[in-house]
């Protein structure tokens, strides 16, 4: 029985393939973060929401490691959004990192998947949403950067301290390498930003808010595809 274990920093990101899975919540890490499981076929799968950032995924991940005995068995992937960085990368498009930095780490990602995605290459873990400034700073500095998200690196920590080789990435592209991010404010509480900022910037920040979500469900979706047909060919 192949033994597979899909971890994402948000819900959202699996919420198609768990609902395609069936998969069943047998936990919550702290009250904010579920994890699933499932049988399909042959094979078993463990669903995790890490929860965004470095440290949630560090300590979601070890928690659900160590609760489950999730180890070397398993076959670990980790998913969900990316921003781009690499300007011909467009939304949609899913990315398959060989490489991690962040946080003055490097790591090499093994991957165990023939599977063809749009690209291969560098993914850089980032403590905070990057804007375009950001990933243009960032692309002089490592030309190579394909895309930047927030969990990679903890993952990548956990893997290699827990000794685990059978691992990959893969992300999707939410929002291009110009695209300007809505103030996390909107997502909070749109009424007052409507009403303490100027009207015409919050019909953008609106119009670039439902952009993204718009992108974020199409990439679920796209995710969703993707590890269906992969589980298909095991």
């Amino acid at each position: 029985m192949m033994k597979t274990v899909i971890c994402s920093a948000l819900y959202d990101e699996i919420s198609p393939l768990i609902s395609r899975f069936h998969a069943q919540k047998i936990d919550q890490y702290k009250n904010r973060y579920p994890v699933f499981h499932c049988f399909h076929k042959a094979h078993e799968i463990y669903f995790i929401v890490t929860g965004m950032g470095e440290k949630n995924t560090g300590k979601s991940l070890s928690y659900s490691i160590n609760k489950f005995g999730l180890d070397k068995k398993f076959n670990w992937i980790l998913t969900g959004y990316a921003g781009a960085v690499a300007p011909d990368l467009v939304r949609g498009d899913l990315i398959l990192p060989l490489e991690v930095r962040g946080f003055s780490r490097s790591y090499r990602v093994p991957g165990f998947t023939e599977r063809p995605l749009n690209r291969k290459g560098l993914l850089f873990c980032v403590d905070r949403l990057y804007h375009p400034e950001d990933k243009k700073k960032l692309s002089g500095e490592y030309p190579e950067t394909l895309a930047v998200d927030m969990e990679s690196a903890a993952f990548c920590r956990v893997m290699q301290e827990r000794s685990i080789g059978n691992f990959f990435i893969c992300k999707v592209i939410t929002d291009g390498s110009r695209f300007i991010l809505p103030d996390v404010d909107l997502l909070k509480d749109p009424l007052i930003v409507c009403c303490f900022r100027s009207p015409l910037r919050t019909i953008r920040q609106m119009k670039n808010l439902l952009l993204i979500r718009r992108a974020m469900h199409r990439g679920s979706k796209r995710l969703a595809d993707f590890f269906g047909e992969f589980h298909e060919d095991q």
